[in-house]
């Protein structure tokens, strides 16, 4: 869905009039833009203001002055230019951009013919996710490049390239205008015309302090309020408070970092994996509230900006892989945004890692990780421990510890545990669809990819679907004979990930922390399930 804003008087009839723009939202300035823009994003979901299925405009007026007076309209070019730099930092999977009313008359049919093509790529799955990973061509922002200002290849939609280079200014500044907003604010209004759930410290205690947490059946804002809740409580501990504003302002800039129409790689799994992050830490490193509040970090930061496939699907000539010398690509990405992120945001949590040389690239470690091609090595650390004295090392630890958050969906009870199988199912068969494209498309590396024309037909962006997702997993009582009945596909998925990854993991896990028996239990308990659903499917 896509949204026309026009800011402080701006005027365009030709934009509301092209049939492009599913809604027009008329607003008084820059704060008030971004005020909407957060609480548009937190809107329960299935939410159609996510900007992720749409490219929306933000219309600048121009602001009188002798520039704009003599035609040039620059002042006000300048405001979009900022206003795109902070979109990019701020808000960088949002597909929006923000034009002045001068440019939008000097060049309306390069403008609405760019929107057209841009629509239709970003509301298709598979070549939306193609763009995410392989568009290679740099918005004129961050390049500086100003003979480009009114390319057709404007860069409205998100790419990783584009994130990485956004994410790496040098200018650690929050601009006046978000630090002007009072989250806590904003957060009591949202709240307040959204569904009922946790509130006080203590639900929230009683929501995030059990194995059965399920952040799937939690709204945005109550996975940011269940974020804001560990990390003010862990920051506390470790003697490195930060201020409230700050903390919502990181985790709001964190859930926009994530693609919130991902399947299964998104805020939801943020969450889900710090608080499992922060549960294993309170049974191995019960006092060591510094290396559990930087761990819990990386747990939110693991996956920013995935997109919602594989290392494997990265094509060896783009730039996102050539960046990381094709090794560990989606790892190294999210720690170096999420680094870049905290260096802007909360810059003493480094100050926890340079004390010795174990603990000063815990964050990197931990992310890294994270990379399933490299399993096996944990697998075999976890064999030579449990049969020698030597202990664990701190990298090995936190490692261990967010490689077991990470998989722990398949150790949640059953009826948690279903409801991720479900969503990694769609993801895997995304990534089938997105292998089969590329195929297809043989080894073109245009890096205009909003230039490219495919020929099989191109499908709107199924909110229907969204709904019943959303409807299926929320189901009050969960049904997961109905999800089984839908999706019969499930349990041989499960069973050959527990076979495959987890099982012999969390079982040499065990042996060396005996409190964390109750892992391999349920991997036991849910294996035996799949195991009957699969014999009866294939007997019947």
């Amino acid at each position: 869905m896509a949204t026309l804003f026009l800011i402080g008087g701006a005027e365009s009839p030709p934009l509301l009039e092209s049939g492009l723009f599913d809604r027009e939202v008329l607003l008084r300035d820059a704060e008030t833009l971004l005020r909407r823009l957060y609480s548009d994003r937190v809107y329960p979901l299935p939410n159609p203001w996510n900007y992720e299925s749409g490219v929306s405009l933000v219309v600048l007026p121009t602001s009188g002055g002798a520039d704009d007076r003599a035609g040039r309209g620059s002042g006000a070019e300048e405001d979009a230019v900022l206003l795109n730099k902070l979109f990019g930092k701020f808000f960088p999977t949002f597909n929006i951009r923000a034009v002045s009313q001068f440019a939008v008359e000097e060049d309306l049919a390069t403008l609405l013919d760019m929107v057209q093509q841009e629509r239709q790529l970003c509301r298709d799955r598979t070549s939306r996710m193609d763009h995410w990973m392989h568009h290679d061509v740099l918005p004129a922002e961050i390049t500086d490049d100003s003979h480009r200002a009114n390319s057709t290849c404007q860069n409205n939609l998100y790419s990783m390239l584009k994130h990485f280079h956004a994410a790496q200014g040098t200018d650690l500044r929050v601009p006046r205008v978000l630090r002007n907003i009072r989250f806590s604010e904003l957060v009591e209004e949202v709240d307040a015309e959204g569904p009922t759930g946790p509130d006080t410290v203590e639900q929230f205690q009683e929501v995030l302090n059990t194995w059965e947490f399920s952040a799937l059946n939690l709204t945005t804002l109550q996975l940011i309020k269940c974020g804001f809740y560990i990390l003010h409580t862990l920051s506390q501990r470790a003697k490195v408070p930060t201020a409230d504003n700050k903390l919502y302002l990181l985790l709001f800039t964190l859930e926009a970092s994530y693609h919130q129409i991902n399947r299964f790689h998104n805020f939801k799994h943020a969450i889900d994996v710090m608080q499992a992050t922060w549960k294993l830490c309170s049974i191995i490193l019960p006092q060591d509230h510094r290396v559990t509040l930087l761990l819990c970090l990386a747990a939110i930061g693991h996956d920013v900006g995935h997109p919602g496939t594989n290392n494997a699907l990265f094509k060896q000539e783009s730039g996102t892989s050539r960046m990381f010398q094709g090794h560990s690509v989606l790892e190294n990405f999210h720690y170096q945004i999420f680094s870049s992120i905290l260096r802007s945001l909360w810059p003493t949590v480094f100050s926890l890692t340079r004390t010795d040389t174990e603990h000063k690239n815990l964050i990197e470690s931990a992310i890294l990780a994270t990379d399933m091609s490299i399993h096996q090595k944990y697998v075999d650390i976890l064999t030579e421990r449990s049969t020698s004295d030597v202990p664990l090392t701190v990298v090995e630890t936190i490692s261990l510890i967010i490689k077991a958050a990470d998989i722990s969906n398949v150790t949640r009870p059953l009826h948690v545990s279903a409801k991720w199988a479900f969503l990694i199912t769609l993801e895997f068969k995304d990534c089938a669809a997105l292998q089969e494209y590329l195929q297809s498309r043989g080894n073109s590396t245009n890096s205009c990819h909003c230039a490219v024309q495919d020929s099989r037909p191109r499908e709107d962006y199924d909110m229907e679907f969204e709904i019943e997702m959303h409807e299926l997993i929320n189901s009050t009582p969960f049904s997961l004979d109905l999800l089984l009945k839908k999706y019969p596909a499930i349990p041989a998925g499960q069973i050959f990930f527990i076979n495959t990854f987890a099982f012999e993991f969390f079982d040499k896990l065990a042996k060396i922390f005996p409190d964390l028996r109750f892992l391999i239990e349920n991997v036991e308990s849910n294996k035996q399930f799949w195991i009957k659903r699969q014999e009866s499917r294939t007997s019947s």
